[in-house]
């Protein structure tokens, strides 16, 4: 099975790295400046398709601090994005 890195936990990444959560996939989250109320409450998502809590969830404030894992869903904004190479150096492995 494989093990998720969401960079950017914000509506786009929280949606779909908590249902993969949810669905029971081993994902981490990297929520800078959210990061430690993301660990101390949790990921809470209201939507449309129906809203659901995740009490518990793997979230870290700085790429390095990630594991290395199979997928990684990019959901930063478009201003970041000058980020992502060094953001990614320490996340990826081979067949990533």
């Amino acid at each position: 099975m494989f093990s998720y890195n969401v960079i950017g936990a914000g509506a786009i990444g929280g949606y779909y790295g908590g249902r993969l959560a949810q669905a029971g996939r081993e994902v981490h989250f990297l929520a800078r400046s959210d990061a430690q109320y993301m660990k101390e409450h949790g990921l809470k998502v209201d939507s449309v398709k129906g809203n659901f809590e995740l009490p518990n969830i793997s979230v870290y404030e700085r790429p390095e601090q990630l594991p290395r894992t199979d997928v990684v869903l990019i959901s930063l904004k478009t201003t970041a994005n000058k980020h992502l190479k060094e953001m990614l150096s320490p996340i990826v492995k081979p067949g990533t």
